[in-house]
């Protein structure tokens, strides 16, 4: 059985709760990763019992990660994988073996390589926060890790060796493209379906205008060998006010079938724009959140409301959990 785990990546300026600082400059500063295992019988209880933090690495990259996909637990190889992004943002991962409470080397297993991108250059690129990897294990057991050059290239790295990270190494990355085209991904999600597709979630960057950035989806139904054409399942068509038509995907949580509800996808995002011109991130707004349905692609609002296979700019408002109010120069976040 295969489990999400939690990190937290805590700066030395905060070392209270689980955050990424996500207000730094593309410095490549480096920051360390903590563990925090609980010993609470009950993983869904706030509270924790006691806890043991250990520092896995210090190479990490300030980013601008989310906060899942850091890594997972396999209980009947009952191992922890977790990858991160260190040196020139390469995709870095580590193994813990809870039977013998002991952690592997760390070893690159993707980078970003020496080619063109659509915006910025490799040196740019090699200290983008925004480049960070996310993990999840295919049925074969084999561990897929996908990242992205910011609004440029998508790759991903898989394991040579079921639920074993010894082997995996720097080159065995490839780009993943729309046929021989490269896709302008920013902040991809992975997650896995229960009959072991892969879905890929990830914002498009259409720079026409800079502000209309929706969000694509890809699919793998053969242990990550290959991807589908992708598919714009949140567009709102440059078409909001405010000219906020950038999605800002942040949640991303696989939800198994149960009591008569089919298998679903908990998706969360705000919307960000220029305000009162066309300008990448100028302001964000709002919180919304819908259901996707990996076995038919399809959406729904939180009531239930079908939205077929992608959620416009006319459908978006049934999505709205938090209206966060009128645009404020001074506090450009809407949470």
């Amino acid at each position: 059985m295969m489990k999400s785990i939690l990190f937290c990546f805590i700066t030395m300026l905060s070392i209270i709760g689980c955050s990424t600082n996500n207000t730094s400059t593309q410095n490549g500063t480096k920051t360390p990763i903590l563990l925090i295992e609980s010993n609470a019988k009950d993983s869904k209880k706030v509270s924790v019992v006691s806890a043991l933090v250990t520092k896995i690495a210090d190479n990490h990259n300030i980013s601008s990660d989310r906060g899942t996909g850091f890594g997972l637990y396999n209980e009947q190889a009952n191992k922890t994988w977790i990858t991160w992004a260190g040196e020139d943002m390469n995709a870095y991962v580590r193994e813990y073996r809870h039977a013998t409470k002991t952690w592997s080397k760390s070893q690159i297993i993707g980078q970003i390589p020496n080619t063109s991108f659509s915006q910025y250059n490799w040196a740019q690129q090699k200290t983008d926060h925004h480049n960070y990897p996310k993990m999840t294990q295919l049925d074969d057991g084999r561990l897929i890790v996908i990242y992205s050059a910011h609004n440029s290239r998508l790759f991903k790295s898989i394991s040579p060796s079921a639920n074993t990270i010894d082997g995996w190494e720097k080159n065995d990355y490839e780009e993943i493209k729309n046929g021989d085209k490269a896709i302008h991904a920013t902040y991809p999600l992975v997650n896995k379906a229960t009959n072991g597709d892969i879905f890929v979630f990830y914002r498009y960057t259409t720079r026409n205008p800079t502000d209309y950035r929706p969000l694509e989806m890809i699919k793998s139904t053969d242990n990550g060998l290959t991807f589908s054409t992708p598919i714009r399942v949140i567009d709102t068509h440059n078409a909001l006010p405010h000219y906020l038509n950038e999605v800002y995907n942040g949640g991303f949580h696989h939800e198994p079938a149960h009591n008569g509800i089919p298998e679903r996808f908990l998706v969360g995002w705000t919307m960000a724009g220029g305000g009162l011109k066309n300008k990448h991130n100028l302001y964000h707004k709002n919180a919304y959140f819908a259901y996707f349905y990996p076995e038919t692609a399809t959406w729904t609002d939180a009531a239930g409301t079908d939205l077929g296979i992608s959620i416009d700019e006319h459908e978006i408002s049934n999505c709205l959990v938090f209206d966060s109010g009128e645009l404020n120069r001074n506090q450009k976040h809407a949470v």
